[in-house]
């Protein structure tokens, strides 16, 4: 078995010989210290050479700055996204108020918090910094957020557009103007004493009184469906306006418009007179809704003026 080495030296002066005591520890010691030196050195050289041998520490620095910008862009954005929120609260108390402008239901606030398309999902994105995954999940979060609520506001603006020309088509085309400059009795739709047969009859219409020749407007958009004699009413005119809504013309002098003829609300479409069974010159002007006869003056925009005198003429 190997005995452990020894080293000797010569004293010059004696020429005697002695051992080195503690040989192996010193050269241990050196041994390290010189391998220390010369790592030492080669770490320095490296640093100065901008990490030439990839050893990696500069990395680790640049990615330890890298982090505390992104986790400052990170709370910018979060804060960002806040008053982003924000703008899109007060978007969805004016996309309500437009709703009941053209007739819609409110969003429910409990529906324009959540938005479309489910809830908010749990974001863990397992990073060792609790800081940074606790940024980033809440941005996350928020932004996934708003996307369902700007997805939300997107579809009821769609709805709103929709409803709003259907409006414009709607309203075009219901009877909502007076037909002819004229006086009227404002109880003549209901049951009257007619003027010719003396017999208490249900009076279906509106008789609005002024001179043969007087221009008769059509109420609203629509399509004429039938010109021609009608059977007590005289020359007569129908207009088919959609959604239900019918208007007539009655006891006319003169015809402007065909069958199938499209027209616009005040267009003139007859010249007034008192053909049919009538005991003066006047227009007789009907509504139905879906088949069933309504009070004309319902639909006027403006109360016509001269009512009044309508009433003392008819009291006359």
């Amino acid at each position: 078995m190997a005995k452990n080495p020894k080293l000797f030296y010569i004293i010059p002066d004696t020429m005697g010989i002695r051992e080195v005591k503690g040989f192996k520890p010193k050269f241990l010691a050196l041994l390290f210290g010189s391998l220390l030196i010369a790592l030492l050195v080669v770490l320095g050289t490296n640093h100065m050479l901008n990490d030439v041998l990839g050893l990696g520490y500069n990395r680790i620095q640049t990615l330890t700055d890298e982090n505390k910008v992104l986790k400052e862009h990170l709370r910018q954005m979060t804060t960002k996204l806040a008053t982003l929120e924000t703008t899109i609260d007060r978007l969805a108390e004016r996309d309500n108020n437009l709703r009941l402008v053209v007739d819609l239901p409110k969003i429910d606030e409990d529906v324009q918090k959540v938005g479309t398309g489910g809830t908010s999902q749990n974001y863990e994105f397992g990073l060792s910094s609790g800081e940074a995954n606790e940024l980033l999940r809440s941005s996350t979060e928020l932004m996934d957020k708003l996307e369902r609520e700007i997805k939300l506001q997107q579809d009821s603006y769609a709805e709103i557009y929709k409803k709003f020309e259907f409006n414009k088509a709607f309203f075009s085309h219901i009877p909502g103007i007076k037909p002819m400059k004229g006086f009227y009795a404002a109880n003549s739709f209901g049951y009257r004493l007619h003027p010719v047969l003396k017999v208490l009859k249900f009076h279906e219409g509106l008789d609005i009184i002024n001179d043969v020749g007087t221009p008769v407007h059509v109420t609203g958009d629509g399509a004429v469906s039938f010109v021609g004699l009608n059977v007590g009413y005289g020359l007569t005119i129908q207009v088919d306006h959609g959604y239900g809504y019918q208007t007539l013309y009655a006891h006319l002098s003169k015809s402007l418009v065909k069958e199938g003829q499209s027209v616009k609300r005040g267009d003139i479409i007859a010249r007034s007179g008192h053909s049919g069974l009538v005991s003066g010159p006047h227009l007789h002007y009907e509504v139905r809704v879906n088949g069933e006869k309504e009070n004309p003056i319902n639909y006027f925009f403006e109360e016509p003026t001269h009512s009044t005198s309508v009433a003392q003429l008819a009291d006359g």
